[in-house]
């Protein structure tokens, strides 16, 4: 294979890939929204603008477009894995954000497609869940600042497809299901249940609606790998306290997408003004972002190595007051949090979000668990600081805050580290 050098590609760097490039004169990111400055923070990195589908892959996203549809791009994952063969960069995971703005006037969208690439781990899925809410959130305030009155609220919801096998034994019992209540299908929606056993599922007809309740749910058919793995996830969700509903419904054909399926939405206040005060109706949430993990992506472009990863697309409208985007720099980290163990692991993304509100980066390695691997990378990038999370911290609380070059240490308690790095970055 050539290399990098000979096919003269910039490598893909990610703040929190091992061994990364420095950052030595930060990260320049466009305003128009905050989710660009958000990622950085979480580790994730610019992609490539140069992205760009080869010729043999028109056909491949082409069908997976159709089967997939809005859940995130095909095109980008395919781009973004050819680059990734193409740099031999398969043993280290890989976090990468783009953006791009769609429509016109008023109808203008930010769209930012988020993908973790190279990883089985549940971290994955949690980390753009994360994210994603954040972003959510964030969106929310704004919203409320500009209209007092409207008290929207986060929406995620979550469900579990498992594996190939385990979605196969759930759509023969789903297929049988609709099979029996075919008469009560809407005339459409009989139509389309021949093309696909899942059309009932996605349509808004009121009589494939109440046929649709009694439908099984996939998480009762998970194999116990792919229980094990939800499990985790559903974990991860618990430790970052992100409130989340179960929804049967979020359901996608099995092509490429595997395990966890995510959708975060914002529900906003009924527009109506015959909707009396008292009564608290509310509209369609309106969807921010929707994500997924996804595996035999890579074997379908015609490598033998498989190469697992998740991803998320992001859409948010761009108010008329943001649409001259200026440029901001993000000065680079001086500090590289480090966890130890899974307890640590389950913790360490508050402790990026409270770092983040305080508008302290650092540098991490959470797709990592090794800790001569970050500890190696904390070395190579030259920090002052490194900030370690091991067991008896995550059951205190606290973090561990060391000097690179004198060794000496102290320890922190959560609360107070946001206030203590600052006195740091002051000296």
């Amino acid at each position: 294979m050539p290399t990098a050098e000979k096919q003269k590609i910039k490598p893909l760097v990610t703040l929190h890939q091992p061994l990364a490039r420095k950052v030595e004169r930060g990260w320049n990111y466009s305003t128009a929204t905050t989710v660009p400055e958000m990622a950085l923070y979480y580790g994730f990195s610019p992609a490539p603008h140069a992205l760009k589908l080869e010729r043999q892959d028109e056909r491949l996203t082409t069908d997976l477009i159709d089967r997939i549809g809005p859940l995130f791009s095909v095109r980008e994952k395919i781009a973004l894995l050819r680059q990734y063969f193409a740099r031999n960069t398969t043993a280290n995971p890989l976090a990468v954000f783009s953006e791009k703005f769609v429509g016109r006037g008023d109808h203008t969208q930010a769209e930012y497609h988020l993908d973790v690439i190279g990883t089985a781990e549940p971290t994955a899925e949690t980390l753009l869940m994360k994210l994603c809410y954040e972003i959510a959130r964030d969106h929310q305030s704004l919203l409320a600042r500009r209209a007092p009155k409207q008290n929207n609220e986060v929406l995620l919801e979550i469900n579990s497809v498992g594996e190939r096998e385990s979605f196969s034994r759930f759509s023969r019992d789903v297929t049988a299901h609709f099979h029996r209540h075919l008469a009560e299908l809407h005339a459409d929606c009989r139509q389309d249940f021949k093309r696909s056993s899942f059309a009932p599922v996605h349509c808004n007809h009121s009589e494939c609606q109440t046929i649709r309740a009694t439908m099984p749910e996939s998480v009762g058919f998970l194999s116990e790998p792919s229980r094990h793995h939800f499990m985790h996830v559903l974990e991860h969700l618990e430790a970052t306290d992100l409130p989340y509903s179960f929804d049967k419904e979020l359901l996608v054909e099995p092509d490429i997408v595997q395990h966890t399926i995510f959708r975060i939405s914002l529900r906003q206040p009924s527009a109506n003004p015959e909707t009396p005060s008292s009564t608290p109706s509310t509209t369609e949430p309106v969807v921010v972002a929707r994500g997924a993990r996804w595996g035999g992506l890579a074997r379908r472009m015609g490598f033998k190595k498989d190469i697992l990863g998740a991803s998320a697309v992001v859409r948010l409208p761009i108010h008329k007051n943001d649409r001259q985007a200026r440029e901001k720099k993000m000065t680079p980290p001086v500090f590289y949090f480090i966890h130890i163990g899974y307890d640590a692991l389950l913790k360490s993304l508050n402790v990026i979000e409270t770092l983040r509100r305080a508008k302290i980066a650092v540098y991490h390695a959470l797709l990592k668990d090794t800790m001569a691997v970050q500890l190696g990378n904390a070395e190579y990038l030259g920090v002052p600081y490194i900030l370690i999370m091991g067991q008896k911290e995550s059951n205190d609380n606290t973090i561990l805050v060391r000097h690179m070059r004198t060794r000496s240490q102290e320890t922190v308690s959560l609360a107070r580290l946001a206030e203590y790095l600052r006195e740091i970055l002051k000296k």
